[in-house]
């Protein structure tokens, strides 16, 4: 990607947004483009392939686009040479990875990726992938999806909120058919596990997608592509992940409060049997699921605390929620994470736990302390909106792309 984005703004400022209709962040990114001069067009990825279509995909690239804008190489994987046309036809693209770049780039057979501009929310994939052969790879993080709506009642679905709030799904859709055929070795996950009981405090001891590659010896990033190889480390990390949310959500249970868990019945067979075990069932209040935008923007402004919990899948990456939640006038406990080093240290200590038994403990000094918590929820709130929206970070990154 090149100085032409700018060039193109005072002719044809016209962006290619792909966008299926399922998945978040593409409204985010529209207004954002919007706001920066931009015309959006968000065609679904199968009608850049049909012919009949006015989206298709060489009738758009006639119009000379600015920029084609992809999410996980959305309207690019599975297209018939989209990356090659696109390339061919002079314009600008850059494909955003938000989740692990490696699984995704295991369901891609050409290599025309390597050419593209590439973008990574964990800056921690990018030396991997320029040196499997990218071109240009860029550090481009997640940033708040909403503002702060007007203080309401809370509707009866978010009313009676018990202790801490938990809003999450209990996997990523197709878990079980994306890792089919893989094996994580059993000594590997009991090293994960003893590491996760103790608590990590620096990135080697946190047992994330990098730790498995390190412990699979698969840190050459040529094994990774072609090929799905890079599956089973992300088998282990989700393993991990889904042990490290039950441990923490179960330290919640044990707090003062209790908690409140909105997501899919998986959690009833994950969770309640690490709850039965300690005789905390009563402390947890499961609803079902929530809308994005309708609801946790009220979910995050009425709870007392809200929790994230970083993808394991991700070394450096933080995940959307612990924007949304600041954004919206919450207050968010945070599991430490190498990629915390965006924001000032003295906001990011003094809501981080490194260990699920750490999580009651914190809550319960914050509760002590109503002024020092209102103070902390403001500065945040202002770093967020001030320095971490979608406005602000495509604006930075045209700005490094020229």
């Amino acid at each position: 990607m090149s100085g032409s984005i700018h060039a193109a703004r005072g002719h044809r400022s016209l962006v290619i947004l792909p966008d299926n209709g399922r998945v978040l962040l593409r409204q985010e990114l529209a207004l954002a483009f919007t706001s920066l001069g931009f015309m959006v067009i968000r065609p679904r990825p199968e009608e850049l392939d049909d012919p009949g279509s006015p989206h298709y995909l060489p009738r758009l690239l006639d119009q000379k686009p600015s920029l084609f804008f992809s999410v996980n190489l959305e309207g690019i994987l599975g297209i018939r040479q989209a990356g090659r046309l696109i390339l061919s036809a002079g314009i600008p693209v850059l494909a955003w990875f938000v989740d692990n770049p490696w699984h995704i780039l295991s369901g891609a057979r050409d290599p025309s990726w390597k050419e593209l501009t590439l973008a990574v929310t964990d800056h921690s994939f990018v030396a991997a992938l320029e040196a499997a052969g990218a071109t240009k790879v860029l550090h481009l993080p997640l940033a708040a999806g909403f503002t702060p709506p007007p203080k309401a009642a809370p509707p009866p679905r978010l009313a009676g909120l018990r202790g801490i709030v938990f809003a999450g799904r209990t996997a990523f859709p197709g878990r079980e058919e994306f890792f089919r055929g893989q094996k994580a070795p059993e000594e590997l996950l009991e090293q994960a596990r003893t590491s996760m009981d103790r608590g990590f405090k620096t990135a080697e001891e946190r047992p994330d997608f990098a730790w498995w590659m390190r412990r699979l010896c698969l840190e050459d990033p040529a094994v990774f592509w072609p090929g799905k190889k890079a599956r089973l480390p992300g088998l282990g990390a989700a393993m991990c992940n889904a042990w490290w949310r039950v441990a923490c959500l179960t330290a919640v249970c044990g707090g003062q409060g209790g908690l409140t868990l909105f997501g899919d019945a998986g959690w009833r067979e994950e969770l309640l049997p690490a709850l039965s075990g300690r005789g905390l069932e009563a402390a947890l209040d499961l609803r079902g699921p929530l809308d994005y935008y309708d609801d946790l923007p009220l979910l995050y402004q009425g709870a007392d605390f809200s929790l994230n919990l970083n993808s394991l899948l991700l070394p450096a990456g933080l995940s959307q929620r612990i924007y949304d939640v600041w954004a919206a006038g919450g207050f968010c406990l945070t599991d430490w994470n190498p990629g915390l080093t965006l924001f000032p240290e003295e906001l990011t200590r003094e809501v981080t736990f490194h260990a699920p038994g750490e999580l009651p403990e914190l809550a319960a000094r914050l509760r002590a302390d109503p002024s020092r918590r209102e103070k902390l929820r403001r500065e945040w709130q202002a770093e967020i909106q001030s320095r971490h929206n979608y406005t602000v970070r495509l604006g930075e990154l045209l700005e490094r792309s020229t």
